[in-house]
């Protein structure tokens, strides 16, 4: 049964690190669309 757990807990440290990164480029293109808007706007 240990085993179960250490495997278990493996697989979801996999997820949640492959979750982490969506995230991060999730977050890193909404910041990447607000700058070219503002800057855009600042260009005009």
């Amino acid at each position: 049964m240990g085993k179960q757990t250490i495997y278990g807990s493996q697989t979801s440290n996999t997820n949640w690190d492959n979750l982490e990164e969506a995230l991060r480029d999730k977050v890193r293109q909404i910041i990447q669309n607000i700058l070219e808007e503002e800057v855009m706007e600042l260009l005009g």
